[in-house]
Formats: structure tokens, sequence, C-alpha cells
């Protein structure tokens, strides 16, 4: 019965392991989906995990959020389309697809075909200075 618990144990903590893996990639997506001005909607945007269900929740804690990616209707722009308009629906969707091939075992490191431009040299170097070198290892921040 002991080797029984002991194999859940280590199952258990490969599976954390994985999950936490797994949030790390959807926060690379919308941190690279982010659009960026001077970096206050990317430096708010956050990965929490749930230690009881080993499931996560990206956070973005800014207010003015939600107007970076919807249409601009205020008399303000005159007009002028929102170049960042759908960012958060794009990532979403990415996500959504990167989490189906890691539940699935299908995950592609590559990430190229998720259709998304290479990510910024700023935005690569907020996220090296936030999470460091190590967390960016896979192609998704590749140059």
């Amino acid at each position: 019965m002991a080797k029984g618990i002991e194999n859940i144990a280590y199952n258990n903590g490969l599976l954390r392991g994985y999950f936490k893996r797994v949030g790390k990639g959807v926060l690379n997506i919308f941190s690279a989906n982010c659009p960026y001005d001077k970096g206050n909607l990317l430096r708010a945007i956050k990965l929490e995990y749930h230690i009881d269900d080993m499931g996560f929740d990206i956070i973005i804690d800014k207010d003015y959020m939600v107007y970076t990616n919807e249409t601009w209707i205020s008399p303000k722009w005159n007009g002028r389309n929102n170049p960042n308009e759908r960012w958060f629906n794009d990532a979403f969707a990415l996500a959504t697809d990167y989490i189906g091939r890691a539940i699935s075992g299908n995950m592609n490191e590559d990430f190229s075909d998720l259709g998304r431009t290479e990510t910024s040299d700023v935005i690569t170097e907020h996220i090296i200075n936030t999470y460091g070198e190590n967390y960016v290892k896979n192609k998704w921040f590749s140059k």
C-alpha cells in the first residue's frame, strides 16, 4: 500500500510540474500578444496557480485593458481603427489551442503555426528581467 501512495505522490508531482509548464506557456502567449506602449499593461499580466486543482488563472489587473481590445467608438479617435483590437480574443484563442495540445499530448514547442508575429525585443527583455533567462527557453520568444 505504501508503494501505491508513493507512486500517486510522484505522479501528482509530475502532473503539477506539467500544469505549471502549461501555465507558463499560456502566460507567454498573453505576454507576446499584449499591446506595448509604456509596458504597464504587460507588467499587469500575472499567472496565479491553484494549488488544490492544478489549474491557473491569467490576470490582467488594469481597468483600461478592455479599451485596448475593443473597437474605438469615441469621437476622440476621429474614426481611426484600434491597431490592437481583439488582441485579448486572439491570445485567448491561441491559449485554448495550446492547452488543447497540452492535454492531448501534442504540444508543439515551435508555435510557428499559431499565427502570431515575433515578440518585440522590449517584451522579451521585460519577460527575461521579470521571470529570468531560463523562462525564455521555447521558440515563442526566439528572434
